[in-house]
């Protein structure tokens, strides 16, 4: 077993980045086996790991910090901090239908035993209309309740994520990074919200 951070170390040096631009301190966890058995970028085995083990990458002020998801927010936003474009609108909501999303979420990865034989877990919404089921294979070796448990917090990552929102910030919130999670009061109810991408605009 190596440790998650390690890892991910380990395949960024591989992918020609320098050490000191690599910080891997927001990472936990531990990899009991995994098999790159086809030739593929260190990026995309990178990938892999992060939708297994739910972290993101980003870059911030020259380096590549990668930071596990789940983390407590780290600022509240009302309607009044927001700033209308040109055609008037400061925010804009989208909630995609129970359709769209799987009912069921199901992972196929190997025991991390002596055979590491072939396991299959499996995480449901007892309460929703969706009859769509969603399977991934991932080529790494984990004890099945271990997987289990990942692949529930994809499941409800999932649900969670159903809502989406485009908005504008004033300068004076430059600080805020890509992945830092902020809670958004809006019609009398705090949604938290994760900042999946930045760009700068002139309104």
């Amino acid at each position: 077993a190596v440790s998650l951070a390690a890892l991910v170390r380990h395949l960024c040096l591989r992918a020609g980045l320098a050490e000191s631009l690599i910080d891997v301190t927001g990472l936990w966890g531990a990899v009991e086996g995994y098999v790159i058995g086809a030739l593929e970028s260190p990026r995309a085995s990178i990938s892999t790991l992060a939708r297994h083990f739910g972290f993101d990458a980003i870059e911030t002020e020259g380096m590549i910090r990668f930071v596990m998801r789940g983390r407590a927010s780290v600022l509240t936003l009302a309607h009044d901090d927001l700033v209308a474009s040109r055609e008037g609108e400061a925010l804009e909501l989208v909630r995609a239908q129970e359709t769209e999303l799987p009912q069921a979420l199901k992972w196929q990865v190997a025991r991390a035993d002596e055979d590491y034989d072939a396991a299959q877990v499996e995480a449901r919404r007892i309460t929703a209309q969706s009859a769509r089921i969603a399977s991934e294979s991932f080529p790494m070796a984990i004890p099945p309740e271990e997987a289990e448990r990942r692949c529930r917090r994809a499941l409800m990552e999932a649900w969670v994520g159903r809502e989406t929102a485009v908005f504008r910030l004033p300068p004076s919130r430059l600080a805020l990074d890509p992945c830092d999670v902020i809670l958004l009061d809006h019609d009398g109810r705090l949604t938290e919200l994760r900042l999946v991408s930045i760009a700068d605009s002139d309104l």
